[in-house]
This record gives C-alpha cells, structure tokens and sequence, in this order.
C-alpha cells in the first residue's frame, strides 16, 4: 500500500499547481460527420423515410400520423406560459394524509380525503411544470408534423412557442427555494 502521507504530499502539489495556472483550453468540439444544418433530430435520410412512411400505409404511417395528429390537437389548444418555472410533482401531495392532490385550478390545490387547501410554492409550481411539458410536446410535435407535411401552421406554431420562451426565458425568477416541512 502507497505512503499516506507521501500521496497527500502529491494531491498538495498538484493541487498548488493546478490553482496557480490557469486551467487548460477545452479541445474543440469537432464532428467527424457534421450534418447539414439545420438538423436537429435526424438526417434527411431519416426524414425521407418518415415522409415515406406518412404517405403510405402500415404500422409506420399510425406512428406518424399519431404525430400529426398529436400536432393537429396542439394548434387547437391556446398558448399559455406559466409565470415561472415549475416544480416536481413529489410536493404535490397534503402533508397530514399522504394523498396527491386534486388541482382545481392553477393555484387551488385539495386534498381529496380531508378537503385541506394548499396555495402557492410548491403546489402551484406543480401545475406549472404540468403547463411547461404540455408546452414542450406541443412544441415537438409540431416542429415533427412541419417537417413531415411542410404545413405552415405547424411551424408557426412551433414558432410561436419557441419565441415566447426566448422572450421570457431570461425573465423568470430564478428559484433556489427549498421547501421543508
């Protein structure tokens, strides 16, 4: 077995070193195959045979067209961006019964079984975090149903929201709340 204090003696030095210097460069990040952009999701390749697939029939037309369709219902639901970030739902629960809550709407949360109310953060924060991940598939699923068809409603769409979070990203709250009961 290695010397205690000689390998403490080691870690001292490098460690001396390494906050005298400044740290090296990261290497830059190179693609061995860069793909043309812009390409997200996959190659045109792939695209091609998911436009293939949605022009013809079989189990890969109902995958697609399950995404179109998917998109389809997002354009008809209003955009509505939370007033700030959202919260894990292990919170969304009553403290005295251990029940998850009933939501009645975006900041009245009840127990189901002793009817106690719960406002604010967390539980508010839970129905917001349900709003961002409705608003993150609309977003993809219309992004996929634009890529598909080439129909500009889904890209306005996609559009619309991936905008509203760049306009407002920046603006929200930065939490470092901690919730303790």
């Amino acid at each position: 077995m290695a010397n205690p204090c000689f390998a403490m003696l080691v870690l001292t030095a490098v460690a001396t070193t390494c906050w005298s210097q400044a740290p090296p460069a990261p290497p830059a990040v190179t693609l061995s195959h860069p793909q043309p952009f812009p390409c997200v999701a996959c190659t045109p390749d792939e695209l091609a045979r998911l436009r293939a697939a949605w022009h013809g029939t079989g189990l890969e037309h109902a995958a697609v067209a399950r995404r179109i369709s998917e998109a389809g219902s997002a354009l008809q639901r209003e955009v509505v961006f939370p007033p700030e970030g959202g919260h894990h739902n292990q919170w969304y629960q009553c403290e005295s019964c251990q029940l998850a809550l009933e939501t009645i709407d975006a900041r009245q949360h009840r127990c189901p079984r002793c009817k106690r109310s719960y406002t604010g953060f967390p539980y508010d924060n839970v129905v917001y975090s349900r709003a961002h991940s409705r608003l993150t598939r609309d977003l993809s699923s219309c992004a996929w149903a634009y890529a598909l068809t080439g129909g500009e409603k889904y890209a306005r769409r996609a559009r619309e929201i991936l905008t509203g979070y760049a306009g407002r990203y920046a603006k929200y709250p930065i939490t470092a709340r901690t919730w303790e009961r």
